[in-house]
């Protein structure tokens, strides 16, 4: 590997002092992609090109996601007693040392290809029970 990246790099470094064309410089890209997988000029500015024009299928991820954290952040401000009515008796509770308590929800998600994983939702209340911050790991921001 280390030979094939110090080729590339002698073989680009004389041909770019030689003066070749931009055609060259792309050929030169190419090999060196081909032989390192370290992405060269031309291939940087394609993965960013795919980048900076999203597939159909990432916008739909991303409005996914972001319904996703919009489900949980509607209950910010609101009483954790609705919160426990929507969603049912929380799997574990943490009081915490500000007087608060820390509500937690967890289930397995299957991916509908065999994979699973298990979903944690935290909610903290402050003393009077109202809901102040949310966080999640674990989930597959589907639901």
């Amino acid at each position: 590997m280390i030979n094939k990246l110090s080729f590339a790099i002698f073989f680009s470094s004389l041909i770019m002092l030689s003066g070749c064309t931009q055609k060259d410089r792309d050929a030169i890209s190419d090999l060196t992609y081909a032989l390192t997988g370290v992405p060269g000029a031309k291939h940087k500015q394609a993965l960013q090109n795919q980048e900076s024009a999203p597939s159909k299928e990432r916008l739909e991820r991303l409005k996914q996601i972001e319904e996703f954290k919009a489900r949980r952040s509607y209950w910010v401000g609101k009483s954790v007693d609705d919160l426990v009515m929507s969603w049912g008796s929380p799997s574990n509770t943490h009081k915490r040392t500000d007087g608060g308590t820390q509500y937690t929800w967890q289930w397995t998600q299957n991916n509908g290809w065999g994979q699973s994983t298990i979903c944690t939702n935290n909610f903290v209340a402050n003393k009077k029970g109202t809901i102040t911050d949310w966080n999640y790991s674990g989930c597959w921001e589907h639901r």
